[in-house]
């Protein structure tokens, strides 16, 4: 069979296509995130009285940017890592 691993090609596919659409609904997300912030949060808030940011904002600017840039799937699968580290740790400590 040439040397081919048939079943490692297909889960390979697999997590190559999850991959993909992780990333494009990440992207998507940061895309609307952005949308929202920009014209339904910075330009009435402007045309109205000025620039008055709140925290909320920067949280969403922040979404936005990690979700445009492909940086939202890693940073979630990096914390959930984390959490399922501190539970299991929690869990082997507690008894």
């Amino acid at each position: 069979m040439h040397g081919i691993n048939r079943r490692a090609a297909i889960k390979n596919g697999f997590h190559n296509f999850l991959e993909i659409m992780f990333n494009f609904w990440g992207a998507l997300f940061g895309w609307m995130s952005a949308y929202l912030l920009l014209f339904h949060r910075v330009i009435p808030m402007i045309k109205q009285s000025g620039l008055n940011l709140v925290l909320s904002d920067f949280i969403l600017a922040f979404i936005s940017f990690i979700s445009i840039s492909g940086f939202l799937p890693f940073i979630l699968m990096e914390n959930a890592a984390k959490i399922k580290k501190v539970a299991e740790y929690a869990r082997v400590k507690l008894g």
